[in-house]
């Protein structure tokens, strides 16, 4: 059977044990006195769905992007094309301009000047 004695040891051990909890919580409690976890909760909400708009900006861009730079690309086949045209037409026009032109024998040159 147990003594007094350890019967009030047993108690002393007890009540330290409920003082450091008691301590310890009113630790706890004071620590999330100084946090308040909804307006954390809420901007966490906030700048989550600010982070999913500006992902979805930013795939709009790209999207947007790849969009102008086919369509640059387009043009600017379209352009050399075009230029390649002009200038072929070019060259035909000259080549059409010389063999129009009269070409005389050089013999007739020559008796031309006597």
């Amino acid at each position: 059977m147990m003594s007094i004695k350890d019967m009030d040891e047993l108690s002393r051990y007890q009540k330290s044990i409920v003082d450091s909890l008691d301590t310890e919580n009113d630790k706890y409690l004071s620590a999330n006195k100084d946090i308040d976890f909804d307006s954390l909760v809420g901007k966490g909400h906030h700048y989550y769905h600010k982070l999913l708009s500006i992902k979805k900006d930013m795939q709009s861009l790209t999207q947007k992007s790849h969009h102008l730079k086919q369509r640059a690309l387009r043009l600017q086949a379209n352009t050399s094309s075009q230029m390649e045209s002009i200038e072929m037409e070019k060259y035909l026009q000259n080549e059409r301009e010389k063999r129009l032109q009269p070409v005389m024998a050089s013999n007739d040159i020559s008796n031309a000047k006597t």
